[in-house]
């Protein structure tokens, strides 16, 4: 699964905010496993009638059944609101002392026979009851016949009617408790199964499973009796319902083979011009080949499909054989740049991978998701290092992954990679970058800590030993220790068990140009006080007579405690730029020493190793953040660097953090209005000169895209209505948004026009943005309300789109003028929407900067659990920002 899609501010608000914090004494691996086993097996577990699925029940419901074997007939006329099936369910019972109860959300059951015998069970809307005394023990048949909606939220079995042509499209989106919206079933990662699955389908669709088709016949029915293509697909080998998948509808498609797997892409008709197949078959071709020979394990499954789909929740999902990807990374013609293209890389690799590790071996319950998605970052960075034989991907790396997971581990609502997790609904609460981004970057260090052949070694043996079967963090753990020498349940207990973020600052002293002592100090903030192990490498560096920088030494240690003292060499000259983290290895951050900051302020451009140039950069906006360093001055910096940066990948990284600045200063208006009329412009223009002079397309794109992001003043809002180079649609949408949002006149007429030429459902929806994003009061009160009611015919991806760009940073009055509207309306919105809408009415939270603003959100927090758990968790995010934001305002307004 993928989430680099996902808003920042959605990723923000799923962070964990119930957690304890640490215990004095460290959980071990023994005792973190004995979470999941302290229910009695043996004690029959009563189920509670909401539509979730606990810990303790899914246990429970383990020890009863095994042996698992579904039998799926589907018919799926074009026309409905509806779809019909049958589930047969075939399995074990290992007990007959409870009823089994079989997961269906909301739906109509037409029939159940059990073994033979029609019996009418019970459905509260989220499970049916089997009568144990209905059962027999030992091999077991139930066939429930069921008709369900198609989805309108993403999840479950979503329907999608292209406006563009009126073709209709079904795709699934199961992860983490969604199966059971499409058919009945036993829900839960452990029950693995196989599927035996048999469509109805209109004769021009194509209809992709997880398996490869065995037979398509022409039928005609009660559902189609002008005739209709039945599909018949082979049974798979075993795996969790949450990766099964049908997807169907008239897709165009693109096919090749990785050896002996036949490969294919699939997309709507309408999108198909915008599809370099090419790219994508090629990037899956190399992908096997290096997954191959990295695990030592061919590819588990005998075909592999790629079906890009609209109004996808996330960024991808890894279904076994058939992943989903959401169409956003499509570039819709034109060119696209090199961070568009490394995201697609990682996205199709990260899911690559999870065949293998996630799908082949699969965590037994939620809990597990951080490793299984943790793994599949860092492996399709791996991936794109070994496939392209270039390491600066570990540079994106750092810029990207990295500064999302030490932004979350900082904020009140961390919590550690490792978690019980109660129920299937506190499962979405680590879909956050503690489990993505932290977790795949302690992975990236204990490959340092037990060196890289060995953690090979070791994941490998893992793959063999657990193939086909469901794990528990214990068993990873396990077969890493069989390669390596260090203490792994130890390092389990530092980095997986405990929140937080520790900090590195280096402390030299120096006698005649020579260093007599070199330390290291390790702090950690006071609600997360853990000080941990790691191993790094410090960097020594002089600046020479011409200005240019050279590395003096480098220089290996292991820092445990508060002060850690670093071995050097006899004569080793004094540095004048220190950085104890060289290389990235650690997951810590760095405070620069006095004299390091001194000289970056004239020297950072000379900094010759990129990556250590983006540490540098990091480090300065950390200060920026932690309220030691003006923003101006950051600013200042950045505009006289920016000139001359050379690595796009650098340029990305400063570009992202002058972008947060001019947006915390435009959340500052009006107090801030001088500063931004000081700063901005000149930045802007430096900005645009870049774009426009630059040599190639893709470059001129990225600052293109820092561009659209900063730009404020009048002069720049008019570059915009005349750009004098090619964009593709989404800039240009992006374009007409930023221009509606200042209420550049004719705007409108411009946005009318571009839907004349374009009538996707994606260009729909960014008018829908675009003038929702005006400053214009009635507007804003038109959409709440629409946000309000519940019957609403919005799309989930229709509602994201336009609460994104509803109050926009340099609307500062207006968002104050609706803060209480829309916090006051949180509590409301628990009752009627589900986990996905209020995810994404986060975007609309108010994010001023002023004490007032700080005031009402600590009001509104104070409702507690009248609040979704989704809403309190950003509300406290913000609430943290708001803080960070007027510190920040407050130092540049002194300086």
């Amino acid at each position: 699964m993928e989430l680099r899609n996902v808003s920042p501010v959605i990723v923000a608000a799923a962070a964990l905010v119930a957690c304890a914090p640490p215990s004095e004494k460290p959980q071990d691996l023994e005792a973190n496993a004995s979470m999941k086993t302290s229910a009695d097996a043996t004690a029959p577990v009563s189920r509670d009638p909401q539509q979730r699925l606990t810990a303790t029940y899914a246990r429970f419901r383990s020890s009863q059944i095994a042996n698992v074997d579904y039998d799926l007939a589907i018919s799926l006329p074009p026309e409905a609101e509806r779809f019909a099936g049958t589930s047969t369910v075939t399995f074990d019972l290992l007990r007959r002392d409870a009823p089994v109860t079989v997961d269906f959300k909301g739906g109509e059951i037409s029939s159940v026979v059990i073994n033979g015998r029609p019996l009418e069970v019970e459905h509260n809307g989220a499970w049916l009851r089997l009568p144990a005394d209905a059962l027999a023990e030992g091999r077991n048949s139930v066939a429930i016949a069921f008709t369900q909606d198609y989805s309108r939220d993403g999840a479950g079995l979503q329907r999608f009617e292209d406006p563009e042509d009126g073709r209709i499209y079904l795709f699934t989106h199961f992860e983490p408790f969604d199966a059971n919206r499409m058919f009945p079933c036993f829900d839960q990662p452990d029950l693995k199964a196989t599927y035996q699955l048999t469509v109805d389908a209109p004769a021009e669709w194509q209809v992709v499973s997880a398996a490869a088709e065995a037979s398509r016949t022409e039928v005609k029915t009660d559902a189609f009796p002008d005739a209709a293509v039945r599909w018949v697909f082979d049974r798979e080998a075993r795996f969790s319902t949450y990766v099964f998948s049908l997807h169907a509808g008239p897709y165009a498609s693109w096919e090749s083979t990785a050896g002996d797997v036949p490969l294919r892409v699939f997309a709507r008709q309408s999108i198909a011009a915008f599809v370099d197949a090419e790219q994508w078959l090629g990037l899956t071709r190399d992908g096997i080949a290096f997954f191959n020979e990295w695990f030592d394990l061919a590819m588990p499954y005998a075909k592999y499909d790629q079906v890009i789909v609209p109004g996808l929740n996330i960024g991808a999902m890894e279904n076994v054989a058939a992943v989903t990807f959401n169409e956003t990374y499509l570039s819709r013609g034109g060119a696209h740049t090199r961070a568009e293209a490394e995201a697609l890389a990682d996205v199709l690799l990260h899911e690559l991978s999870h065949m293998w590790f996630g799908n082949l071996v699969t965590p037994d319950w939620w809990d597990g998701l951080w490793l299984k998605e943790s793994f599949a970052t860092y492996m399709s960075h791996v991936a794109v290092s070994g496939i392209t034989g270039d390491p600066s991907i570990w540079q994106t790396f750092f810029a990207k992954d990295k500064q999302r997971a030490y932004l979350a581990d900082q904020r009140v609502t961390t919590h550690p990679v490792d978690v019980p997790v109660g129920d299937t609904r506190d499962a979405f609460t680590h879909f956050d970058s503690i489990t993505y981004n932290k977790g795949a970057s302690v992975l990236k260090q204990l490959a340092h800590f037990v060196g890289d052949d060995a953690f090979r070694a070791g994941v490998q043996q893992y793959l063999r030993e657990f193939s086909g079967k469901t794990t528990r963090l214990a068993d990873f753990v396990a077969a890493l220790s069989e390669h390596s020498s260090l203490d792994l349940e130890a390092w389990s207990n530092e980095w997986l068990y405990t929140a937080g973020v520790n900090t590195f600052a280096a402390k030299v002293d120096c006698s005649e140009g020579s260093i007599t002592s070199l330390t290291l100090q390790q702090t950690a903030a006071d609600d997360q006080p853990r000080l941990r192990t790691h191993r790094v490498r410090v960097g020594l560096y002089s600046v020479q007579p011409d200005g240019t920088t050279a590395e003096i030494a480098m220089l290996p240690a292991s820092p445990t405690g508060a002060i850690s003292s670093v071995d050097v060499p006899q004569n080793t000259p004094c540095p004048d730029l220190v950085y104890p983290n060289a290389g990235d290895w650690a997951y810590a951050r760095v405070v620069l020493d006095e004299r390091t900051v001194q000289l970056l302020r004239e020297h950072i451009g000379a900094v010759d190793d990129p990556l250590l140039r983006s540490m540098f950069w990091q480090s300065l906006w950390d200060m920026v953040r932690d309220a030691s360093l003006p923003l101006q001055e950051f600013l200042s910096l950045a505009q006289r660097a920016l000139a001359i940066e050379a690595d796009e990948r650098v340029a990305a990284l400063v570009l992202d953090r002058v972008g947060d600045g001019i947006a915390t200063l435009k959340r500052g208006l009006p107090e801030t209005a001088a500063l931004l009329g000081e700063f901005g412009p000149p930045l802007e223009a430096l900005v645009w000169q870049r774009a426009t002079q630059a040599g190639d397309a893709t470059t001129r794109l990225t600052w293109f895209d820092a561009y659209l992001g900063i730009v404020h003043s009048a002069e720049g809002l008019a570059r915009l209505e005349r750009i004098p180079f090619d964009v593709d649609p989404r800039r240009h949408w992006r374009a007409l948004i930023v221009l509606s949002s200042y209420g550049v006149d004719g705007t409108d007429a411009r946005i009318d026009a571009t839907l004349e030429t374009d009538p996707s459902d994606f260009a729909m929806r960014r008018a829908m943005a675009a003038k929702a994003a005006v400053p214009q009061a009635a507007v804003k009160d038109d959409w709440l309300a629409r946000f309000n009611d519940a019957d609403d015919s919005l799309t989930l991806a229709q509602a994201r789109d336009v609460m994104l760009h509803l109050f926009p940073a340099h609307q500062s009055e207006l968002t104050e003028q609706f803060a209480d509207s829309v916090l006051g309306a949180l509590a409301g919105l628990a009752a009627q929407r589900n986990d996905a809408f209020l995810r994404a009415y986060n975007r609309v939270l108010p994010r001023s900067c002023s004490s007032a603003s700080l005031a009402r959100m600590g009001q509104t927090i104070e409702q507690g659990e009248a609040l979704h758990p989704e809403s309190l968790r950003a509300l406290k995010v913000l609430r943290q920002e708001q803080e960070i934001c007027s510190r920040m305002l407050q130092l540049a307004s002194e300086s």
